[in-house]
């Protein structure tokens, strides 16, 4: 994986707009607190779909001022992970993701504090 947080911003949201190529992770080696129907869109109000977070994670990555913060992950241990908090009228949002290999695998999708 690249240090450049530029090309970092590409492949998060590159990977997150390809339905092939993004995964939730479930289970202990890898857990998730990935809850998009808890979240509002900013864009109209409703809960986010499944495809509606990712495409929000594409979205957001891809403005500058969005900041991506790395982050050595305990699981899987030693492994990369990228937390970005997005400010939306209805609260901020708390993301974390992991690229692994062509694919990008989501960790966190919700409200900063639930969790």
């Amino acid at each position: 994986m690249s240090s450049d947080i530029n090309e970092i911003r590409h492949e998060i949201a590159k990977y997150a707009r390809q339905k092939d190529k993004r995964e939730v992770s479930f289970g202990p080696e890898e857990p998730s607190k990935w809850w998009p129907g808890t979240v509002r869109d900013p864009e109209g109000g409703n809960p986010f779909t499944h495809a509606g977070a990712w495409e929000f994670i594409a979205d957001e990555v891809e403005q500058k001022e969005t900041i991506i913060n790395p982050k050595l992950l305990d699981k899987p241990c030693g492994k990369l992970g990228y937390e970005i908090l997005i400010n939306t009228k209805y609260g901020t949002v708390y993301v974390k993701v992991r690229l692994d290999k062509h694919k990008i695998i989501g960790r966190s999708f919700h409200y900063s504090g639930k969790g």
